[in-house]
């Protein structure tokens, strides 16, 4: 793309939300060798922490890098600068905090890069890797960091797998039990949930010092037993490495990254580290403790002995409800938490007559399952169910 000399955006202005209004200036630039079409168009999203928003339409003249001036409140802000062309591409930036004042302020440069739409999609903890993975029409996105691979359907349902199609391939197979994904030519852990505010609230804390923050779907909230905290209602993502970070105007961004983490010994493992960047940054964990348990898992030992050769026992866990084979009945739970405490309860079965050996286990498996208190993952990912510091049962995968 050829550089012309800094183009000078149509000024625009935006009314304030509250108080007095300033100038903020900046501007666009992307990086890609790309001429862009005629009627591309510019724009600076602008979120304020009560929950207003304003986009502030910029008709581009030339190619970037575009500088603007445009009137905004005199509130912490959150910004970002997005380009669009007329087939539908676009280019957004990173968010940028705009600290509060009423003094004129003067933006880094808001570097955009590609953002294409890829549908509905989740973010998925693949072992170590964080994805954000979504369908759209026939096709299947798969986004790491700044990569991003698209997937066409190269077999049909049930056992749909997508592919990408090139020499070190992203193939993508979905499954009852989770997401099995190759990326660019290298088989990934199996694909778990991993918190998102989009499907359900994300509480973080730490200890040491102490501090908690929430997000949801329309914002975030943060707080320390000293008084500090405060709460934005809006919440937008940045995908990182194997991470995403969370911003809100006016609040510390919140970081979380794939990984058990664990705040003492005998605490619940949770699924995400979390770091939230004050001054200095607040350490600790992220997400719901159940999110470790999902999917399908063997009984391998029960209070230490090894289970019977003619004996199968499972659990699968779906959200809280929990089923299973106890060795010969049929079972069902609930997981419910409390505080730092995590049970399986109330335990139903079937009443099929059994064998005594397979009768004797499944009473033994059941008391066992009413005690639990607690779980852990072991350093190669067994589930161990435990109550005050016993192991009481030990799953692994199928």
């Amino acid at each position: 793309m050829s550089r012309l000399a800094l183009a000078l955006c149509a000024l625009q202005a935006l009314a304030p939300v509250q108080g007095a209004a300033r100038d903020m200036t900046g501007k666009i630039v992307l990086r890609e060798r790309l001429a862009l079409p005629e009627g591309t168009r510019a724009d600076i999203e602008v979120l304020a922490a009560d929950g207003s928003l304003a986009l502030i339409d910029i008709p581009a003249k030339g190619q970037p890098p575009c500088a603007y001036r445009v009137t905004v409140p005199d509130g912490p802000l959150l910004t970002r600068a997005r380009l669009r062309t007329p087939d539908g591409g676009q280019w957004i930036s990173p968010p940028a905090q705009v600290p509060a004042g009423t003094a004129d302020h003067d933006q880094p440069p808001a570097i955009v890069r590609a953002a294409p739409s890829i549908g509905f999609a989740s973010f998925m903890a693949c072992g170590p890797a964080l994805l954000r993975i979504g369908f759209l029409g026939m096709d299947a996105y798969a986004q790491r960091g700044g990569q991003l691979a698209q997937m066409m359907a190269v077999s049909g349902p049930p056992n749909r797998q997508f592919s990408d199609g090139r020499s070190l391939a992203t193939v993508l197979n979905p499954s009852d039990n989770g997401i099995d994904l190759i990326w660019q030519g290298t088989r990934l852990a199996p694909c778990m949930a991993f918190p998102d505010p989009a499907q359900a609230e994300v509480r973080a804390f730490g200890t040491d010092p102490a501090w908690q923050a929430s997000l949801t779907s329309t914002g975030m909230t943060y707080s320390t037993p000293d008084g500090d905290g405060a709460t934005a209602r809006h919440a937008v993502f940045e995908m990182g490495k194997d991470q995403v970070t969370w911003h809100s105007p006016g609040l510390p961004a919140l970081t979380l990254t794939p990984g058990v983490c664990r705040l003492g010994d005998g605490a619940l493992p949770y699924p995400a580290q979390a770091t939230l960047h004050s001054a200095p940054p607040r350490h600790g964990c992220a997400g719901d403790p159940a999110q470790l348990m999902q999917g399908d898992w063997r009984l391998v030992t029960l209070t230490g002995g090894a289970v019977p050769e003619r004996v199968t026992a499972s659990l699968s866990v779906t959200g809280t409800r929990v089923a299973g084979e106890a060795g010969c009945n049929r079972l069902t739970a609930t997981l419910t938490q409390s505080g730092a405490e995590l049970r399986l309860g109330p335990i139903s079965s079937t009443r099929m007559a059994c064998p005594d050996d397979r009768s004797a286990f499944e009473v033994r498996l059941l008391a066992a399952l009413a005690r639990v208190r607690g779980f852990d993952l072991t350093h190669n990912g067994d589930l161990a169910l435990t109550a005050d510091g016993d192991t009481l049962a030990v799953f692994v995968r199928p």
